[in-house]
């Protein structure tokens, strides 16, 4: 066993944590993200502390909050002179690597991102943005048609046997990348400490902008909507963004191997009792599309791990599964918003368990000790904790706290971290999570009110707002103490 730990973040999009086997999702079928929880440390309370795509992604590569890095939205610049994760294994002499996705600077769409604005990974096959889950090409300065000739009009016809754009044009993005990864591990020497990053689009819904283009695609969507039920009005069909996350993709384009698709029958699906029934329907085809993604990933983690047994790096890797922030998959949606405008049935961003909560697993034999573990923890700090998994210190102006210990098995309940609350922030609210409660304000110009008060103990599915209940009121005014103290902690008015 090597003393310094090779490192394997995999890093999905828009997964919530109880879409898992492990957190007792009787339909979505995970058997290897189950068996890396069962033998690793499952955190069963991770947040993702800014629940939307790039404040949450800058925040795990700096460390920093987002009114410190300068991402609080999709559209914003990280501050490229902070000190990042991948700067610090750089420091301690490991070898970086980052694959997939980044969302870290102010372009939206897909496309090449230059070295100097890589946040130090010195090895790189990615991308800023975008979810073309069959095309997509890795954009490095070898493979980068969109740096070099006009973006591919044409939308791929159903039977995915398109013309080839690129060398991966025809294949599951997500099984290229971890191709490529085992690939550049096995280019280094074998003493030689590395950590990699995947960033995996799944469970994502898709970009299709060829497919609104496309007057054959709209049309089948059309039709289907009538044949299924799902009662979405014409104005859903007439604009791109409504279309994309209201009508289920999968019926109309390639988002996922059929496979997987197959493995589940969305009339059987269960609901949470926070989706409304006349979205019942709609949101179970949704769920048929988000678990069989979320399939598909555990299949590539049950192969990442055989790989790693069988080419002798399992005791030396240490296997990290998480992802960026969750999705509304039609939780507290107004039934009328999204059927008539198409508003509300997917995304992210609020203070929500469905949104903020994440699966945390910590993983790797005879280093990482069995245990389930609910301390309540956020994104700053599983950047400090990554740090000490490798075994060295953060940078001293990282706010998170160092987790490490309890994978290792080194600190008892006794230590305080159970007590701890995490700070939660986003553009127009900030919220503080104790692995219980969560407290929201809204933030709207210069008003900061209440907002949210939920107990997830005794309302799992946050059925009731108790703001405004008198049984809780001691309650609220502790966590408005707390939320405040936090905030102030971390530099926030």
């Amino acid at each position: 066993m090597n003393e310094r730990p090779n490192i394997l973040i995999l890093l999905a999009d828009q997964h919530r944590s109880s879409a898992l086997g492990c957190a007792g999702n009787p339909d979505v079928q995970t058997p290897h993200l189950d068996a890396m929880a069962s033998k690793g440390t499952c955190f069963t309370r991770c947040v993702s502390s800014h629940p939307l795509c790039a404040p949450y992604r800058a925040s795990l590569q700096t460390g920093q909050f987002p009114h410190i890095h300068g991402v609080a939205f999709n559209d914003q610049e990280v501050d490229h002179d902070l000190p990042t994760l991948a700067g610090c294994f750089n420091d301690a002499g490991y070898s970086t690597a980052f694959f997939g996705k980044g969302h870290w600077c102010r372009k939206v769409k897909p496309g090449y991102v230059k070295p100097n604005e890589r946040l130090g990974w010195q090895h790189w096959v990615g991308w800023n943005n975008g979810h073309e889950d069959y095309d997509m090409p890795t954009f490095d300065e070898v493979d980068n048609p969109w740096l070099q000739e006009p973006r591919w009009e044409e939308r791929p016809p159903h039977d995915m046997t398109w013309p080839r754009r690129h060398d991966y044009a025809t294949r599951y993005v997500p099984h290229v990348q971890t191709t490529l990864v085992q690939q550049w591990v096995e280019s280094l020497p074998s003493d030689a400490p590395w950590i990699a990053q995947v960033n995996w689009g799944p469970p994502h819904n898709i970009s299709n902008e060829a497919g609104f283009r496309d007057p054959e695609t709209v049309a089948l969507s059309r039709r289907l909507n009538q044949e299924l039920g799902f009662g979405l009005s014409d104005a859903v069909f007439e604009s791109y963004i409504p279309w994309l996350t209201a009508f289920p993709q999968h019926l109309v384009s390639p988002v996922v191997p059929t496979a997987y698709l197959d493995r589940y029958d969305p009339a059987t699906l269960a609901l949470d009792s926070n989706v409304s029934a006349p979205i019942a329907s709609l949101v179970r085809y949704q769920l048929q599309q988000y678990y069989a993604q979320i399939s598909a990933l555990d299949d590539l983690v049950g192969q990442i791990n055989d790989w790693l047994e069988e080419t002798g790096r399992a005791q030396d890797t240490i296997v990290v599964y998480t992802s960026d922030h969750g999705d509304w998959l039609g939780s507290h949606a107004d039934p009328d918003a999204v059927l008539t405008q198409g508003r509300g049935l997917r995304g992210k961003g609020s203070p929500h368990a469905v949104s903020c909560r994440v699966p945390l697993i910590v993983s790797c034999l005879g280093r990482i000790v069995q245990s389930i573990d609910d301390v309540p923890l956020g994104t700053q700090d599983l950047a400090a904790t990554l740090c000490g998994l490798a075994g060295f210190d953060q940078p001293s102006a990282w706010p998170g706290r160092n987790l490490a210990s309890r994978c290792f098995g080194l600190v008892s309940d006794a230590s305080g971290d159970r007590e701890e609350c995490v700070l939660l922030t986003m553009l127009h609210w900030r919220a503080i999570y104790d692995g219980r409660f969560t407290y929201a304000l809204s933030v709207d110009s210069d008003q900061i009110k209440p907002w949210l008060l939920f107990d997830q103990r005794e309302d799992p599915h946050e059925l009731q707002n108790r703001i405004d209940d008198p049984g809780y009121e001691d309650i609220q005014s502790k966590l408005h103490l707390g939320l405040l103290r936090k905030s102030a902690d971390a530099g926030l008015n």
